[in-house]
């Protein structure tokens, strides 16, 4: 048997928010509207560029978190590692 993957344990609000800017990778081409992506095939791919419920631009500070410069509070992201 392979590896067990968790796809269907991913919370999709963990990983991004409306309005943020991610680095993806094209899997497939949909219809002619949409791609198929995914942000889960190397960790250079994810959240480059956010806004905190509070309107101010996000920190990096893991790949699982960013911070809000204003309020302070932590938000869950699925973080791109800088290249």
């Amino acid at each position: 048997m392979g590896k067990i993957k968790k796809v269907d344990k991913v919370q999709m609000t963990d990983c991004f928010r409306s309005g943020d800017f991610i680095r993806a990778q094209v899997l497939a081409l949909g219809d002619h509207r949409s791609y198929v992506l995914t942000t889960a095939a190397a960790d250079h791919l994810g959240v480059i560029l956010a806004r905190s419920a509070a309107g101010a631009p996000l920190s990096p500070i893991s790949w699982q978190f960013m911070k809000c410069p204003v309020t302070g509070k932590k938000e869950k992201r699925k973080v791109a590692k800088p290249l």
